[in-house]
């Protein structure tokens, strides 16, 4: 089922390069373990355009959720291009978790900071001046360094026609809360909705 649709199309065209940026908060657990407060999204924009103020989700699609989890970029079929990468962690209760603003880019697009959950997967991204490319067929690319419950996201990516998608909370057995990042014209799944949630 579709989630939250975007407010505004800020779609620029196939291959060009767009900056988005957001908030995600994990779910929140008692002591019990039950949920006390849904995920939730807030301020996803892109080129400046807010396309999405705020929504809270349920858990995706139904599958268990986790409060700490990393973040993942989905490419399907050479979709997906990837720069500047920016996170900051957003709650400062939690003491492990780092100051500041985080570049997941900054060795340079190596991707030994980045793990796939395949080594199919992990061939078909390539990185060069900086730059991520997922190429040669449908894969995820998970960042190592993003096991946070709050974070702000800044990115650089372009979608060439197809689909592609930013994923929050992932976890390889239960997936993730996902925002779409679309290349074609479908204004269910336009770029900055929520996507597989009932």
């Amino acid at each position: 089922a579709s989630g939250p649709e975007a407010e505004s199309n800020a779609y620029l065209g196939p291959g060009v390069w767009h900056v988005v940026s957001g908030k995600f908060f994990a779910p929140r657990f008692g002591a019990d373990g039950e949920k006390v407060e849904d995920a939730r999204f807030e301020e996803i924009a892109i080129e400046n355009v807010q396309v999405l103020p705020r929504a809270s989700v349920p858990d995706p699609e139904g599958r268990p959720e986790v409060a700490n989890a990393a973040l993942c970029f989905r490419s399907e079929d050479r979709s997906l291009c990837l720069a500047d990468i920016r996170i900051r962690p957003l709650n400062t209760n939690v003491v492990s978790a780092p100051k500041g603003t985080i570049d997941l880019l900054a060795s340079g697009a190596s991707l030994s900071e980045w793990s796939t959950t395949s080594a199919d997967d992990l061939a078909r991204w390539k990185s060069s001046d900086g730059v991520l490319r997922g190429e040669g067929g449908a894969s995820r690319l998970i960042s190592t360094a993003s096991d946070f419950d709050a974070v702000e996201i800044v990115a650089r990516l372009a979608v060439a026609k197809g689909d592609a998608g930013l994923y929050f909370g992932w976890t390889e057995s239960q997936g993730g809360f996902e925002v779409n990042a679309e290349g074609l014209p479908n204004p269910k799944t336009q770029s900055g909705s929520l996507v597989g949630l009932q």
